[in-house]
C-alpha cells in the first residue's frame, strides 16, 4: 500500500504542469466555499457518527431477498479463504481510490499550480464525502439489512427465515449493515468527484490526458470494488447499486450544482 501511495505522488509530479505552463482558476460563475459548506460537512460527519453510536443494529430489520439478489446468491459461493482475499482487495481498492483521486493527489497537484483553487477543490471533496456518509449511515442503521448468507438453498422464501442455517451471513461483524454498500458509495464518490473536477478544470494539464486517465482509472476501480464485494458475499446486488447511486449523487450531482454553476457552468 505504501508503494502505491508513493507511485501515485510520483505520477502526480509527472502529470502536474509547472506554474508557468498554466494557471488554474476558480471561475466567477462557480460558487466559492463559505460557512454553508462547513455547516453541511459538519452536520454530515457528526450526524453519521451520532447515528452509528446511538442506533442498535444487533437485530436485523430487513431479511427479504429480491429476485435479482437471489440470482446472484444462486451462483457458487467462493471458499472462505478466497472470500477473505476478495474482501481485503476491495478494502485496499477503496482506500486507493481516495488516495489516487480527490482526497490527496488532485488537491496536491492543484496546490502546486494555484493554492486558492486547491482549497476550493478540497472543500468540494469534504462536503461530498460528508453527505455520502450521512446518507449511507442513515440507510444502514435505519434499515439494518442482513448481509448475504454463505449457504443458499436456492429458494427465495427460505431467505426470509433467520432460523434457517442458510441465512447465516458470511460476515458476522456488522451483519445487519448490508444496505447500501459503503465500498461502492465511497469509490463512486471518489470517481465522480475526480471526473467532475477534470471536466471543469485542467488539473493535470491543458491536454487533459492526465484527467481522462484519472477519471477512467477511478471509475474502473469503483466498478471492480463493487464486483468484489458481491463475490466476497459481503453485499447483495441491490446494496451495491444503491451505494453506487449515492456515490454518483454525492460526487457528481452535488458538486455540479452546488459549486460548478450547474449545467451551464464554465468548463475549460
Amino acid at each position: 500500500m505504501r508503494a502505491g501511495v508513493l507511485t501515485a505522488f510520483a505520477l502526480a509530479f509527472v502529470f502536474a504542469p509547472s506554474a508557468h505552463a498554466q494557471r488554474l482558476e476558480w471561475h466567477e460563475d462557480w460558487r466559492r466555499a463559505n460557512g454553508w459548506d462547513a455547516g453541511v460537512s459538519a452536520v454530515g460527519f457528526a450526524g453519521a457518527l451520532t447515528i452509528a453510536l446511538a442506533v442498535n443494529d444487533e437485530e436485523p430489520g430487513w431479511t427479504a431477498i429480491g429476485p435479482v439478489d437471489h440470482a446472484m446468491l444462486a451462483t457458487m459461493t467462493p471458499p472462505r479463504e478466497r472470500r477473505r482475499r476478495l474482501s481485503l482487495t476491495s478494502d485496499l481498492l477503496m482506500i486507493g481510490a481516495a488516495v489516487l483521486g480527490p482526497v490527496f493527489v488532485e488537491p496536491f497537484v492543484a496546490w502546486r499550480d494555484h493554492e486558492g483553487f486547491a482549497g476550493q477543490l478540497a472543500v468540494v471533496t469534504v462536503r461530498s464525502f460528508a453527505v455520502a456518509s450521512l446518507l449511507l449511515t442513515t440507510l444502514k442503521y435505519g434499515l439494518r439489512r442482513r448481509r448475504p448468507p454463505c449457504e443458499h438453498d436456492g429458494s427465495v422464501e427460505s431467505a426470509g427465515s433467520t432460523a434457517d442455517r442458510s441465512t447465516e451471513p458470511c460476515r458476522q461483524s456488522d451483519a445487519n449493515r448490508s444496505f447500501p454498500s459503503g465500498h461502492a458509495s465511497t469509490t463512486f464518490t471518489a470517481a465522480a468527484l475526480s471526473c467532475t473536477a477534470h471536466r471543469h478544470a485542467p488539473i493535470y494539464g491543458e491536454r487533459r490526458l492526465g484527467g481522462a486517465i484519472a477519471c477512467a482509472t477511478l471509475t474502473t476501480i469503483a466498478t471492480t470494488t463493487s464486483l468484489l464485494r458481491l463475490f466476497a458475499r459481503r453485499h447483495h446486488v441491490s446494496d451495491v447499486i444503491v451505494g453506487a447511486l449515492i456515490g454518483l449523487a454525492s460526487g457528481w450531482i452535488l458538486p455540479l450544482f452546488a459549486s460548478y454553476g450547474g449545467l451551464d457552468g464554465t468548463r475549460r
